[in-house]
């Protein structure tokens, strides 16, 4: 529905024309009897047009169309008017009348007439204005974009980068750049980019210009004396044969995949040559990774243990402890236990494995990691130990000579012998000092003297001396010494003594 506004002194035959207006359903239209008036109702009311006499007392129609006009408003303004001298009609045309339409003739081809006029005036504004916001909404759009967008017009073959010549950038493409719009409209592409030639853009240009089919160009480094970024494109033609580039620096992006990708090739590196077994499993226990390592322990091949659930690799009646370990692992508990692995030879693998569960962001359980170190070999060499060190206690406590350890000439340990040599029980002797077995200072001294000195020399130190008994009789022997660490007496020493008097038989 358009709203027109009819001013005219002549009220009869604008309330015709009014009633003719309306008869197309398509406008209401509002009468004013003078410029005066029309001016209040304009100030009061929206309307889509003005249509106005010319000749009226106080303000004629041209003047009241040059105030509209003065004060910005470019409402559609038809002049219709009996009058019809020429100068009338180009001062009109030339103040801003989109029409000028003579009274008189056929009332109904005249009012057809003025209504086609106020339709085409109407529409013909409408698009305009819809023009002017389209545009602004354009440049809003353009302005406000997170990406650099940039407009070339083409010109020659569109082969190089000085075909492609800059009308506008965004105000994030001058951020990209960093220059200011005057610096940049009207230079080419090769000004600004000096080896935009050899950087592989312009080809997709030029495609994008001949075909107008829109082309993507993926992240590339465009590298000269004042550029060391990557960019990726975007690239569609206008209908006016302008070529557009929406362009983004992923520099940063960029840099942070390689690093990314650096650092998961380390991390990889590092797990596939590590000495100790990786295992990776899923929520369900299946197995998604295993490193060489960890096959390799297990006599088998990465591929032969991946997709396979873990409770494969154990024998009957390890089902249960496992579950129990997952569930910890449900619970987020990290763990660490030992485990043996029975291979299909007979042979076995005990395992020292920390165990980590993976939590998703939510925290879910979505599976965990194993580190499986191999101690086979420490714990057969701990048994081994064990064994050796039975078979020295035994000999230690069976010997047919006093044998014990000293410290800072202190009793630490003494066998059954040097019980009976001494006729002290081992508990008296231990933690007593080693003077007690002496009948004398100086002979204590002496002792100490010639087995020590003798011992740092060469290791080892013997001496004779006599040990005084508990009951007081004294017993001739011979001491032989040596560094329990070899050449660090500090940490303790073994004695060995030998009885020199007969042996009695028991």
């Amino acid at each position: 529905m358009m709203r027109v506004i009819l001013i005219d002194d002549e009220l009869d035959l604008a309330e015709v024309t009014r009633d003719f207006l309306e008869l197309s359903g398509q406008m209401h239209v509002s009468v004013a009897g003078s410029a005066l008036e029309g001016l209040e109702q304009l100030k009061r009311d929206d309307y889509d047009a003005v249509v106005s006499d010319y000749q009226m007392p106080l303000m004629d129609g041209l003047q009241l169309l040059k105030k509209l006009r003065q004060e910005g408003n470019n409402i559609p303004f038809i002049l219709f008017t009996g009058k019809g001298r020429e100068e009338v009609v180009i001062e009109a045309l030339n103040s801003g009348a989109d029409f000028y339409l003579q009274k008189g003739g056929q009332p109904v081809a005249q009012f057809a007439e003025l209504a086609h006029k106020i339709r085409q005036a109407v529409h013909s504004r409408r698009s305009e204005s819809a023009l002017i916001e389209s545009e602004q909404r354009f440049k809003d759009l353009f302005e406000s974009m997170g990406s650099g967008v940039a407009i070339y017009s083409v010109r020659n073959d569109g082969n190089h980068g000085s075909d492609y010549i800059v009308k506008d950038f965004n105000r994030k493409a001058l951020q990209i750049e960093g220059k200011r719009r005057e610096e940049v409209v009207g230079k080419s592409l090769f000004e600004l980019r000096p080896r935009i030639d050899e950087y592989g853009l312009i080809p997709m240009f030029r495609e994008v210009w001949i075909t107008g089919k829109a082309a993507f160009y993926p992240a590339k480094v465009y590298i000269d004396d004042h550029y060391f970024s990557w960019y990726q494109n975007t690239v569609f033609r206008l209908i006016s044969g302008e070529i557009v580039a929406i362009y983004e620096d992923v520099s940063e992006q960029q840099r942070a995949e390689e690093a990314l990708l650096d650092s998961e090739a380390r991390y990889r590196s590092l797990v596939e040559n590590s000495f100790e077994g990786i295992w990776i499993m899923d929520g369900d226990s299946i197995t998604t990774y295993v490193n060489q390592r960890m096959a390799d322990m297990l006599h088998l091949r990465p591929e032969d243990m991946v997709g396979r659930s873990v409770t494969e690799f154990l024998l009957p009646g390890q089902d249960e402890e496992h579950e129990e370990r997952m569930q910890q692992r449900m619970a987020g508990v990290k763990a660490r236990y030992e485990h043996c692995f029975y291979l299909a030879d007979g042979s076995s693998v005990h395992c020292m494995v920390s165990a980590v569960p993976i939590m998703g962001p939510d925290g879910s359980f979505q599976g965990s990691v194993g580190v499986f170190m191999d101690i086979s070999e420490m714990r057969q060499t701990d048994a081994a130990m064990r064994e050796r060190q039975m078979k020295l206690d035994s000999l230690f406590k069976a010997a047919p000579v006093g044998m014990g350890f000293v410290k800072d000439r202190t009793y630490l340990e003494v066998n059954r012998r040097t019980e009976e040599m001494t006729g002290y029980s081992a508990a008296e002797l231990v933690g007593q000092s080693t003077r007690m077995l002496y009948e004398s200072d100086e002979e204590y001294q002496r002792v100490g003297r010639e087995k020590y000195g003798e011992l740092d020399r060469v290791g080892i130190g013997t001496t004779a001396t006599k040990w005084r008994r508990k009951d007081g009789t004294f017993l001739p022997i011979q001491l032989t010494s040596a560094a329990i660490v070899p050449g660090d007496r500090s940490q303790g020493v073994c004695f060995i003594a030998i009885e020199l008097a007969p042996l009695k038989h028991r």
